[in-house]
Formats: structure tokens, sequence, C-alpha cells
């Protein structure tokens, strides 16, 4: 007899997806695809659709500010000769200026998350025996259009620092300026100046507006990354498959579910189904013949780039199924990330009837851009979604263990499980060699298998968002050996020496279990990031 899933009063089932012929799936009937053309078009490495959140910009305006005098006038702010300080000598010098800007910022690389609209010519005007600097509503048009879609505005030149804060109150937009800017001052008097713009900074902070100051450019384009990665957050949504949405996870002890409080802290959004919205899902794959193909075609292509096979294909094929299913719920309700309970899928025996584990879904998401966790541990999921999003790369996460001395060596940090993305090099590197390994002794539930040793000596960062998300722990370390490659389970695993390991096992109990990893050292930008997402970002051990 067929088995029935059973919910608890909390679970939360949006909608029934098996209504007869006219089932929809992602909102497309049976005879049409449940993924876009592109899902195999993307590159010979891609499994699926890449996320779309990459391709969306931090929109940036820069505004070039100039102070015109009604009159010509000396005095303890202004010296020349008079000739020199009329309107429209003020004015001729602004609109040098302005070329000479708008041709260096024409010139520069700026990060490719950034898109560049049309720069502002801003005057600000000081009238005759007037100590009132005016804002001319003719300049305040200028930077009001487009307004709506401009994520940050960049003040240079003029009193600047006074025009970023007029215009933050106005529009209730960050603004950012940039101390060291001007390459024509270091030419022709050997030094820039701007070290006064400190003043915007803080006058911002105390009016409660969000604004920013750069010491150089360099300094201005990790700035603009790190903003991008707010705006990420923001425009980030999680599938949540659960039937105990809103309790604690089993086993995860620190994970409590502020959704509410995401969504005020970081924009993030959450939209909850139930485990029998994803089994639904696979069976209506299944039915249709031309989604019943895409399986088989995913199967075919995941095989293929497996340097071995330890299972059998109709395993990995339902395991592809499940992903599909997901990967459909995902698009239909607009979502880029992804969490499942793992200890719900298995008691109700969803992993058993339909021979699957999530292992997989999680490798192929986080490969393609989407932040993917175990176990609906969303602590771990929002450090995910930090650390991918800024280095573009695909994060491992797994259980830690905290070793003062292993197998010769010291301060020994081991972090394991079964869900390594073959994009940990990078999205647009070449994948990583893998072997698929069942997860099950019956054969099911393929996991990709990667030779962490393969890396000694490579160094990698791990982080945790706390209970409350408004802190960070980081740690770093150098990667000394992997292990579980021909083991079953949450057995894959990689040995990471620390500085102190004791320090990270004390600071680790404040913020809970499972640690998320990127390759590289990334531990000052995440430090950058929280300032200005506004979260605590904690060392430990490095």
């Amino acid at each position: 007899m067929k088995k029935k899933i059973s919910g608890c009063s909390n679970c939360i089932n949006r909608r029934d997806f098996i209504g007869g012929s006219t089932m929809l799936l992602g909102g497309l009937s049976l005879n049409s695809s449940i993924f876009p053309a592109s899902a195999f078009a993307q590159s010979p490495n891609a499994m699926t659709d890449f996320n779309p959140l990459f391709k969306k910009k931090l929109r940036v305006r820069f505004v070039i500010c100039g102070l015109i005098h009604d009159t010509a006038h000396e005095g303890p702010c202004r010296i020349g000769s008079m000739e020199n300080l009329t309107r429209e000598a003020d004015i001729k010098k602004h609109q040098q200026n302005l070329i000479q800007r708008k041709e260096l910022i024409s010139s520069r690389n700026f990060p490719e998350e950034v898109e560049l609209l049309p720069t502002v010519d801003f005057k600000m005007l000081v009238k005759e025996r007037d100590c009132h600097f005016r804002f001319p509503d003719s300049e305040i048009s200028k930077v009001a259009e487009d307004i709506e879609n401009t994520d940050l505005l960049v003040t240079l030149d003029g009193f600047n620092g006074q025009v970023g804060i007029f215009l933050a109150e106005k529009f209730n937009k960050p603004v950012a300026t940039v101390t060291y800017s001007n390459p024509e001052r270091l030419k022709n008097w050997g030094r820039d100046i701007g070290g006064w713009l400190v003043d915007m900074k803080a006058g911002l902070q105390h009016k409660g507006l969000e604004g920013y100051l750069a010491y150089d450019w360099e300094d201005l384009d990790q700035i603009l990354k790190m903003l991008w990665v707010k705006k990420a957050f923001s425009q980030s949504s999680a599938l949540v498959i659960s039937d105990r949405y809103g309790k604690t996870p089993h086993g995860l002890g620190s994970v409590f579910y502020h959704f509410d409080d995401l969504k005020e802290m970081y924009g993030m959004g959450c939209v909850p189904l139930s485990n029998q919205d994803a089994v639904d899902r696979m069976k209506a794959i299944k039915k249709n013949p031309a989604e019943s193909r895409k399986a088989d075609k995913l199967t075919e292509a995941l095989i293929s780039k497996a340097n071995a096979l330890h299972t059998d294909k109709k395993f990995v094929r339902s395991s592809v199924i499940y992903y599909m299913a997901i990967k459909s719920l995902m698009d239909e309700n607009d979502c880029n990330c992804f969490g499942v309970g793992c200890r719900e899928v298995c008691p109700l025996e969803i992993a058993e009837d339909h021979k699957i584990t999530p292992c997989l879904t999680h490798t192929l998401l986080k490969d393609s851009g989407y932040p993917s966790a175990c176990q609906l541990d969303f602590n771990a999921m929002t450090a995910m979604m930090a650390m991918s999003y800024l280095s573009k790369k695909s994060a491992y996460m797994g259980n830690p263990e905290y070793y003062k001395e292993y197998q010769g060596m010291k301060n020994i940090l081991s972090v394991w499980h079964s869900v390594p993305g073959m994009k940990m090099k990078g999205f647009e590197n070449e994948s990583l060699p893998f072997e698929l390994r069942n997860f099950t002794a019956q054969g099911f539930g393929p996991t990709m298998k990667y030779n962490f040793g393969r890396d000694k000596g490579e160094t990698v960062t791990l982080g945790r968002f706390n209970p409350s998300f408004n802190s960070l722990l980081v740690t770093k370390g150098t990667i000394q050996s992997g292990y579980g490659m021909h083991r079953r389970g949450c057995s894959l695993g990689v040995n990471i020496q620390v500085k102190d390991i004791d320090d990270v096992f004390e600071k680790t109990q404040d913020y809970g279990s499972h640690l998320v990893m990127v390759y590289g050292d990334y531990t000052q930008q995440l430090k950058r990031l929280g300032k200005i997402m506004n979260f605590g970002v904690v060392q430990a051990g490095c």
C-alpha cells in the first residue's frame, strides 16, 4: 500500500499540485518544459541555469559638484585675483573639471557588478552677500531623474561632502565619496587633499543616513562590491521545504527561524512549502515524457563528467528528479536559495520511497550560484550567501571537529559533510574532478566526492552566523588533507590547520555547528561587509 506523508499542525502546504490533467509545473503546462531553454546551454560544465541574481548590477551615479559665486570677492575661504573669482570664472573652472572627471570615470574599469548611470553636473550657488549656500531646483531635478533605479550616489569635488548629506536627506539614498580622488591635484600641487571628507561620514552617521567614505579609487571598488552583496541579500528569497516550519530543526539547537528579522535586517524573503509539495512535483516530472527525457539527459551529463561511478545509474536519475522538482519550485516561487530538513526527508520515508537524498541537489544548486543548506541550517545558509556572493565561488559546509593534535598535525579544524561544490575554485573556472558514490547501503543517494587532499597548502575561509543573525564568526586556515572519498553517508571531509584551535572551539560555541567554507582568504572583506551590512564579525583562531 502506498505510504502517505503525514504532516504536523505547523505544516504549510501552499497548493495542491495534483489537480488532474491540467496540472501546472513551474507555471507551465505538462506539455511545456519546467526549465528555460538555457538550462543546458550555459557552458560545458553547467548542469542547470545560473542564478540570474549574479547578472543584476549595482547602479551607481556620479555627481560632480561645483560651487558658483555670484560675485568676485576675497575672504577667509576664498583667495585669488578678481578676474579668477567671477561667476564666469567659476563656471568655466567647473566645466573644465566636469570634463576631466567624466574622462577619468569613463576610463576606469569598475567592478563587473557595477552599472554606471550618466554622470550628473550639480552646481551649488552662493548669492551676493548671502551666507546660505543654495541648491537650485534645476540641479536637484538632474539627480531626481531615474532616482528610483539608482542604488548609490557618488559625489566628487566642490563641497561634495555637504552635497552628499543634502542628497542623502533629499532622496533617502546611500551616498559615497572618495577622499583622494583627484590626480590633477597630485600633478599640480604635489599632493592630493580631501581628508576633511571624514566630516561627511560623521554627519551622515549622526543623521541615521547611509554613507560611505573611500580612501581612494581602489577602495571605492571594494565598497561597490560589498554594496552589490548587500543588494543581492535584499533580492534573495529562500525556498524552505519543511513540515515543521518555524521550529528548530532536529539536531540543530542553534537554528531559529527569525524570518521577520532577516527581512528587516537584510531584506531577505522566505517561501515555505511542505515535503509533499516536493513529492508531488517529482511525481509530475516522472509522468511527463518531456521532463523524463530531461532527467535522462541530466543524468547522462552528470555521469559523463564523473571520474568514477560507484552507484547505479537509476539512483543518480532518482536524485536528479528530486533536484528538478526543487529547482522548478524555486523558479515558480522566485526563490534563489534553498533549504530542506534532512531529518524530515528521512523519517517521513521520502528518501526510502523515492530512493533519493538531497545531497546532490545541494551541490548542483550551489555550483549554479544558488546557496543551498543542509538540515535547514539558516545560520549556515546566510553565511553561504555572504561568502558565495562575495567570492563568486561555490561553498562547502559541514560539521566541525576540533583537534589540538591529529595525525601528527596541531591545531586541526576538521569539517565533514557530503556536499562539496565542483565550482569551489570559482563559478567561471573549470569544474573540479569528482566521483559519484552512494550515500546509503542500498545504493541510492548519489553524492559528489572531491579529494580535498589535492589542495594541500591552499587557504580557505570558514564562517557561520549566530542564532540572531547579527554576528558572523570567521576563521581561516590551510588545507592539510582530505578524507572520506570511499565511504558512504556524510563522510567527505577536509582537515584544515588554523593558528589556534582552542580559540575556534571557544568562539564557535556562540555560533553553532555547521561551518561554511570557501577557497581563499576573505576575512578582511567579510569584516568590511559586516560594517556595510551592520552585522558584527568575530575572528577566531586566525
